[in-house]
């Protein structure tokens, strides 16, 4: 994947994620993410335990995002950073 297809890509799934559409988020996540969770003390390892956390606690609000700015910065011919502004 180049540079455009990556930032292309990270505004397609951070849009659909926040349409509650959240597949293409769990598809392009790592087996072993992390996530520090909004809630205090909410620390989840693993997709699968996202995923199951996602569906345990089902989110029916959607938000639309306008005016988003796209810095990135390639870290190497393999690799680039993306940083969404919305």
């Amino acid at each position: 994947m180049d540079v455009k297809e990556c930032v292309e890509k990270s505004i397609y799934v951070t849009c659909e994620y926040y349409k509650n559409h959240v597949e293409p988020y769990f598809e392009h996540m790592a087996d072993n993410v992390i996530w520090h969770g909004p809630a205090i003390g909410q620390l989840i390892i693993g997709r699968d335990k996202m995923r199951e956390a996602w569906d345990n606690s089902p989110n029916p609000l959607t938000f639309s995002l306008g005016d988003i700015e796209v810095q990135h910065i390639q870290l190497s011919p393999a690799s680039c950073e993306v940083m969404l502004m919305y």
